[in-house]
């Protein structure tokens, strides 16, 4: 479980799927949208 360390690096990117993600599914757009409404 967890976010491997290559991928931190790339989680608000638009469409961005972390690498060991294999049955859940999703575009990659929860956090770039997040990230867009918590903008100061």
């Amino acid at each position: 479980m967890g976010i491997p360390s290559n991928d931190q690096q790339h989680l608000f990117e638009t469409f961005f799927r972390e690498t060991n993600v294999i049955s859940t599914e999703g575009t990659g757009l929860g956090l770039s949208i997040a990230k867009e409404f918590t903008k100061n």
